[in-house]
């Protein structure tokens, strides 16, 4: 069987926090971030939201159905907005310029009030500019801060009454909520408290690599190639009905769909979950396009080692120095 991507996380991890110990780096990634990481990268709603901002980049019109195939699009979408290209950076550069700033504590950032228009008589050249002035101000702190929460800008006509006011505003309020009720948030994203080990992410993710990379396996061959169902395989012989045999494809059939609802989650900003997406796995298997992920990756397969230890150790001061002043300029705004 060929190298598989996944088969060099291993050694990359191991490498990168040689380095991170060697330049005495605190704020680096769990092995949950690292996976999340992994996961966007093979997300078929990740990849379609990828595809469809390559579109509007490229100036070509989206499908008319675009949104069809993706009902929750908008909630894809936002995490997209935040980590944006996973398969452009490897995971240095994807943790130290954009990672860390949406995992970790942000800013405090308060409601605002930025004007207040009196009625019944028209605003004076100078007024008005200042009115625009601090709602420029406003959105510009917003847009260069690389933490920044959601934002919600409204425009509140003060001729209703205090109850109905508080009512519009808590319909636009929900409209534009993503998060789970009932949560507290210190940065943009977090990771689940969860009882699943990183043992079941390897695991899945190894399965989920193998089926893409043969269509047509079988799940007792898959299982044989995963290798990651040792207890079941060691009593498996030639009788396909077996008690056995059944155990096997049950087992690889629970990974390849855990595989895919993590990966799934992720693209959603929920990570590690396996709630199940209905629909993601007959999309994956039928559409050929959707095997993309894996390939997007510019990481490519024959890791050389050396190599690797001698580009992070020539990238990551680099990194740190660039994330910290994104740091500093964080502060200095707030």
């Amino acid at each position: 069987m060929e190298k598989l991507y996944s088969d060099h996380f291993a050694a990359y991890d191991r490498i990168f926090d040689k380095v991170c110990d060697e330049f005495s780096v605190n704020l680096r990634p769990s092995w949950h971030h690292r996976w999340f990481y992994r996961f966007l990268q093979i997300s078929i709603s990740y990849y379609y939201v990828w595809g469809m901002e390559q579109l509007k980049k490229k100036g070509i019109r989206r499908p008319k159905n675009w949104q069809d195939h993706l009902p929750d699009f908008r909630a894809v979408n936002r995490t997209f907005a935040a980590f944006g290209d996973v398969w452009s950076f490897d995971l240095a550069q994807w943790w130290f310029y954009i990672g860390q700033f949406q995992f970790i504590e942000r800013p405090e950032f308060k409601l605002r009030e930025l004007a207040r228009i009196p009625m019944g008589y028209k605003q004076d050249q100078a007024e008005i500019k200042k009115c625009l002035d601090r709602l420029n101000d406003y959105i510009d702190t917003i847009l260069i801060t690389p933490s920044h929460p959601d934002t919600l800008i409204l425009g509140i006509p003060l001729n209703k009454s205090k109850k109905k006011l508080l009512e519009e505003i808590t319909i636009a309020l929900d409209r534009n909520t993503l998060y789970p009720q009932n949560k507290t948030h210190f940065g943009n994203f977090f990771i689940n408290k969860t009882k699943l080990k990183e043992k079941t992410l390897k695991d899945c993710y190894r399965v989920l690599e193998i089926k893409v990379r043969n269509p047509e396996i079988s799940l007792i061959e898959l299982a044989k190639l995963a290798g990651t169902l040792q207890t079941s395989l060691a009593g498996l012989n030639s009788d396909s009905s077996s008690q056995t045999a059944k155990s096997v494809r049950s087992g690889i059939s629970r990974q390849l769909n855990l595989g895919l609802n993590i990966a799934e989650n992720a693209a959603r900003g929920i990570f590690p979950d396996t709630s199940s997406y209905p629909g993601v796995q007959s999309l994956f298997f039928k559409n050929n396009d959707l095997y993309q992920p894996f390939y997007q990756s510019r990481a490519d397969h024959t890791l050389n080692e050396s190599k690797l230890l001698e580009d992070l150790r020539r990238d990551i001061p680099y990194l740190i120095s660039e994330s910290n002043k994104i740091s500093h300029d964080i502060k200095r705004l707030y």
